[in-house]
């Protein structure tokens, strides 16, 4: 069996993270941490050599941006809010490029409050 390309590890890494901020969010903490995800995400070697490029690299800033607002969110309920942009950003760019984890993505989600309108 082939290994993982490095990308592959880098989005394995990404969704253990992800799966914290989520664990996080759901007993009502806000992760603390600052994420440099970009870089590794369009340096690294993919599995199949058609990712990459300009499209690839806007998914990837897409991506670091939502990190960064949802690490910056001001409270739990826009934190969740902001969560779940991440999420969706995850999902933009596997719709392109790789569409098998998406089901395991959606599952990241957080149930949001009501009170976190005004995003």
């Amino acid at each position: 069996m082939k290994p993982p390309s490095e990308l592959a590890l880098v989005m394995r890494a990404v969704h253990e993270e992800a799966k914290g901020w989520r664990a996080d969010l759901e007993s009502g903490a806000m992760p603390l941490d600052t994420v440099e995800i970009y870089e590794a995400l369009v340096k690294s070697t993919p599995t199949k050599p058609d990712v990459g490029g300009p499209v690839f690299d806007s998914f990837a800033q897409m991506y670091q941006h939502a990190v960064d607002s949802f690490l910056l969110a001001p409270n739990i309920d826009v934190g969740k809010a902001k969560f779940n942009n991440l999420v969706d950003a995850c999902l933009s760019c596997h719709q392109s490029y790789c569409p098998g984890p998406m089901p395991t993505i959606r599952k990241l989600k957080v149930k949001e409050t009501l009170a976190s309108g005004g995003v």
